[in-house]
Formats: C-alpha cells, structure tokens, sequence
C-alpha cells in the first residue's frame, strides 16, 4: 500500500480540481494526473492552464488519471483530520482506505498531455509582486476587457502595466504597479497576453503573500510558483484594432 498524509492530499485535491477540462472529447483532461515515486505529483489542465502539486509520499511509483467526482469524495472525508490515507492500484482501479471507510475507483483509460513539453526552459525574468495588489489591478482591468476573451495585456518593463480594451465597445483601460526590489526586470519590455479569468484562477489558488512570475517571450508561457506548486498560464494573442 502507499501513504500520504490525508491533509497533504486534501491541498493537493484543492489545489488542482479547479483547473480541469469540463470536455468530454479530452477525458484525459477532465481528471487529475496523479503520477511518481518518493514524491508525488498531483497534475490538472484544461489546455489554457496548468497546476502541478507535488506532496511527500510513501509508497510505490503511479501513474494513474483519478477523476474529479471520486477526489472530491476523499476531500470530503478527509475534512480537518490529517489522517494517514492508504491507496494501491489492481489493475485500472485504486482502492482509497480513510479511516474506516473504503473507496474503489476506475481510472481513466486515457494519456495525459506531456506537461514537459509547455513548461519553458532556459533563462526568465523573475518578477516578485504583491498577490493581492495584482489581483486588484486585474480586477480594475477586467472592467475595460473584452466580455468574450477577458483578454489583458502585461507590459513587464520598468513597471508592470495592464491593459486591456473592448474594440467593440470603444472602452480601454489600464492599471500598474511596481515590483519588489529583488525582480529582475526585462531591459526592453515583455509583452504578453492573457485570459483575466485564468490568471484570477491561478492567483486565487495560493495564499502567499508575493508571487514571482517566471516570464520568458512573448509567445511563452508565464510560470507562477509556490512552496509545493508549479503553476502555467498559456499566453493568448491581443486583437488590435
């Protein structure tokens, strides 16, 4: 059997059905990728953004797709208790001991996307702002953005700018603040675009005080990270008009 601590996978549980695929078409998607050995990753995406939890775990290597209905059950009996969860595989089932109570649940016969493959490499720009100061500021953007798209574009230069526009509506706006001191700031800009909504998502997933914004290119994605989470929003292209 393997253990995990019942409020480490309650976190991880929080921390990532959110972010699931409500399409059928992708079942993969629609499930959390529950995979490794030692330390274990919890993985959700909807193509648009990415959590990756990763918790202590005793046990042997997994490689499984849980789906949302079963995980929000365990998260339900796990409450406020940490109470040590056992879990082992036979054949496309796990089978979920809590307390006294036991759990049997088919995996999804499906791939997971390789997340490998959108997570950027090489060197960033690491940009440390106030959580809850940028989600103010995207929330006064939000009011000028596009009601279809939630589109909002960052300017990472001196400052952080957020802009955003409704074409249709002739509306636009804009917000900024400033970084820490310990940022490293792009010399000439970064331009980026993304979707209000999932960036609120990944914003409103953590409960850190500042988050640093790993920024590439403009065509890459933003990587936000805290203690035990990874998390990717995918940039999205700004209509101009």
């Amino acid at each position: 059997d393997n253990n995990i601590l019942g409020l480490d996978l309650k976190a991880a549980i929080n921390q990532t059905i959110n972010f699931l695929s409500d399409d059928e078409v992708r079942l993969a998607m629609t499930g959390v990728h529950i995979v490794g050995s030692g330390d274990i990753s919890f993985e959700a995406t909807n193509a648009h953004i990415l959590s990756v939890v990763t918790k202590q775990y005793d046990g042997v290597e997994l490689d499984y797709i849980e789906t949302s209905k079963t995980l929000r059950g365990i998260g339900r009996l796990i409450g406020k208790s940490n109470v040590e969860v056992q879990f082992g595989r036979e054949g496309d089932w796990t089978i979920y001991e809590i307390d006294n109570t036991t759990i049997y649940s088919r995996s999804y016969d499906a791939t997971f996307p390789n997340i490998d493959a959108v997570i950027p490499e090489g060197s960033s720009y690491n940009l440390i702002v106030n959580r809850k100061e940028l989600i103010n500021k995207l929330k006064l953007a939000k009011v000028f953005a596009d009601e279809t798209t939630n589109a909002v574009e960052f300017n990472f230069s001196e400052n952080m700018c957020i802009k955003a526009k409704d074409i249709d509506h002739g509306r636009a706006g804009q917000a900024e603040m400033e970084y820490d001191s310990k940022s490293e700031i792009p010399e000439n800009g970064i331009k980026v675009g993304f979707s209000e909504k999932y960036l609120q998502m990944l914003l409103n997933n953590i409960d850190d005080e500042e988050v640093v914004l790993e920024v590439y290119r403009e065509d890459r994605p933003v990587i936000i990270r805290s203690e035990d989470i990874l998390m990717l929003i995918m940039p999205i292209i700004i209509r101009n008009g």
